[in-house]
């Protein structure tokens, strides 16, 4: 058999085009032309099993990638083969710039020298630049995009701030373009309107000022924050709700079935006075009625009680306990006893000047002819000095 050389016509050919590239992707297989002759130089014919092998250097003992492709037809000399189909990832070695030479046996038999890789071969580099360190034109953003973007975070971009963040590489990538939104959004924050009537129901409601009371430098209501806002909210509407319905339960107790007022004895004022009364900025019946006033302070038509209330009132059965057996001032209503109440109170403790007092005794039982009957009886007692210091009756 005679011995064997290659000559290598074109070390390493890539049919590859540019649109093939964008379109497709790069071909995982290598095109390799070579030209075989014998000793003496002549062209030879017939078929023959072809080894490739990689290596990183001219002298390396150890090869990256090597396959045999059987059969290879020669024909004057001439073979054409497809690097890569026989054994897979030729192209790693490629790409990472590892492999530097290529040797090739014919039937067992090396062929020397190794040939160099030529710089065509690094066209799957291309590839890899193409995407950007591996990452796709998708993954970054446009012009428009970026405008978009702009618009949805509520706040312009400035041209120092883009200016800032774009690199060597010329682009924003999309966890940059994420922290320049969040960057944008100022101390104060906002509260969307979706978000409040979210965790707002029907028992209370969260004002304005509440909202930036409590908005601090996170830039946002926490659940917690508005949560507490309803609570509060809530508590103060029931108490103020609460106090409505006691008053209208009120009116709608003083008014009888004619639509007359029924009268109702409160109790007996905090406060004492003499013959000449005098109390927060009033005097005379006015100032009894202030008395009352700042005794029962959660009645708004506490007032001083007239005579004829109270006699009302008893006969109602509409009066507070407290009052049993307490003497009082009698206030001037009824004409038998307008002349005897200290002239509407305004005679001097030192005046010689007499007054009614009334006295109520809720348990009194009859001793008389009337069978030991027992009830609430009104006592009044004309003639007392007017100096001596008395409470008063208050209704509502």
């Amino acid at each position: 058999m005679r011995t064997l050389r290659t000559f290598l016509l074109t070390c390493l050919t890539l049919a590859l085009s540019a649109s093939l590239a964008s379109a497709q992707g790069v071909s995982e297989y290598m095109p390799y032309q070579g030209f075989l002759a014998d000793s003496t130089g002549a062209p030879v014919d017939g078929t023959y099993n072809l080894t490739f092998k990689l290596y990183e250097a001219s002298d390396s003992q150890t090869a990256l990638w090597e396959e045999t492709i059987q059969g290879v037809t020669v024909t004057g000399g001439a073979f054409a083969v497809s690097l890569g189909g026989v054994s897979p990832n030729m192209k790693s070695y490629m790409t990472d710039g590892r492999a530097q030479y290529l040797s090739v046996a014919v039937n067992g038999e090396s062929v020397s020298p190794r040939q160099r890789i030529g710089s065509q071969a690094y066209a799957y580099l291309a590839y890899n630049a193409s995407r950007f360190g591996g990452y796709e034109p998708a993954h970054f953003a446009t012009l428009e995009q970026l405008n978009e973007l702009t618009l949805q975070a509520g706040a312009g971009l400035t041209e120092a701030q883009v200016n800032a963040l774009i690199d060597l590489r010329e682009y924003l990538s999309e966890t940059e373009i994420t922290a320049l939104i969040n960057q944008l959004i100022d101390a104060r924050g906002y509260v969307t309107t979706a978000d409040v009537n979210q965790l707002i129901d029907d028992r209370g409601y969260v004002t304005t000022a509440d909202v930036n009371q409590l908005i601090d430098d996170r830039g946002y209501l926490s659940a917690t924050d508005i949560q507490n806002l309803i609570n509060t909210a809530v508590t103060n509407a029931t108490t103020t709700l609460q106090q409505q319905i006691d008053n209208l339960q009120t009116q709608i107790t003083n008014v009888s079935n004619n639509g007359t007022a029924v009268a109702e004895i409160l109790g007996v004022s905090n406060t004492s006075s003499d013959g000449k009364f005098a109390f927060n900025g009033q005097q005379g019946v006015r100032a009894a009625t202030e008395m009352c006033k700042a005794s029962f302070a959660n009645v708004s038509t506490a007032h001083l009680c007239s005579s004829d209330e109270v006699r009302q009132a008893i006969s109602t059965g509409n009066f507070d306990a407290s009052i049993d057996d307490v003497t009082t001032w009698a206030a001037p209503n009824h004409i038998e006893l307008d002349a005897e109440t200290c002239q509407n109170f305004l005679y001097d403790s030192g005046d010689v000047a007499q007054g009614t007092t009334i006295r109520v005794d809720i348990n009194h039982t009859s001793n008389g002819g009337g069978g030991n009957a027992t009830g609430p009886v009104v006592f009044y007692a004309r003639g007392q000095g007017c100096g001596t210091a008395r409470q008063v009756l208050c209704c509502r």
